[in-house]
């Protein structure tokens, strides 16, 4: 099957990120969020996402190109005409379940429905359709139009012939396709979860400041400290995989209280300006 058209549903941060990877490539992309509020504070999140990419090099030309290639709906009018679906909602499994069940009387019998999911079940949200043989897990990672590696995650009845389709697509996007076998948290998530959540113990219990770990992160081996990258995310996010975590694999996996603490006085990183960090109007530290 050829992907030409894909649709992206949500325009949050991910949605939003997505749309930019997609359209970076030739893709014709249709982003849908519930409200046009949502749909305008994406726009607003992608034409920040090109002007940092025109400071890096793109012209101006080539962002303009991209900006034409989304267009924004409300309504799943237009889902007849797309090949893939990629689902970026929040990590609800109840509006998951509405969202798949609309794809399934929108979108043509052989379109391809994914799901962003960073933890949840895929076999589960396949069931919510009469053809889970072409529901798939694709995700992608945060920020999706910068970062390379894509997990494209089987469910039960998923066929052969969708996940080829899926993994030829995550390579046209110049990205690494990973196929992992359906668990919870999937592979990386599994890894970055205890990762951390160590680091929020070793912050909770003195052993170092915030920016202390970050620092001692970085000058070892990653691009990113666990507390820059928990505020990217949103602590909110972090909570909710850290939970199911913890009901998935037990005592290992306890979530840090401090997390919590955080998501209770709206502390959730660079969307509400503060986190483990503060920032500025272009989400600069400071």
């Amino acid at each position: 099957m050829q992907i030409s058209k894909v649709a992206v549903i949500g325009a949050g941060t991910m949605g939003a990120s997505i749309a930019v990877a997609l359209a970076g490539k030739g893709y014709s992309v249709l982003l849908k969020d519930v409200t046009q509020e949502l749909l305008d504070a994406g726009s607003k999140r992608i034409d920040k996402m090109l002007e940092s990419q025109m400071r890096k090099g793109l012209s101006e030309a080539d962002a303009k190109k991209q900006l034409e290639a989304i267009s924004l709906a409300t309504t799943y009018e237009e889902f007849a005409s797309v090949d893939l679906v990629i689902e970026a909602v929040v990590e609800n499994i109840n509006i998951k379940r509405s969202v798949f069940q609309d794809l399934e009387k929108h979108c043509r019998p052989d379109a391809i429905l994914s799901t962003n999911t960073s933890s949840l079940s895929i076999t589960q949200i396949a069931a919510f359709t009469q053809s889970p043989e072409r529901v798939v897990g694709l995700h992608f990672f945060n920020p999706a139009h910068l970062m390379k590696l894509v997990e494209v995650i089987p469910g039960l009845d998923t066929s052969e012939q969708t996940i080829s389709t899926c993994i030829t697509f995550v390579q046209s996007l110049g990205k690494l396709a990973v196929k992992v076998e359906e668990c919870a948290s999937f592979l990386v998530n599994r890894l970055l979860g205890r990762y951390m959540n160590e680091a929020l113990y070793c912050l909770q219990e003195g052993s170092a400041s915030i920016e202390q770990i970050d620092k001692a992160v970085c000058d070892y081996v990653m691009p990113i400290g666990p507390f820059a990258l928990r505020d990217m995310n949103g602590a909110d996010i972090g909570l909710a995989v850290a939970k199911f975590n913890y009901r998935e694999y037990g005592e290992r996996f306890r979530p840090a209280p401090v997390l919590a603490a955080m998501v209770e006085q709206k502390l959730l990183g660079q969307k509400t300006g503060r986190g483990f960090y503060i920032y500025d109007s272009e989400t600069k530290k400071r």
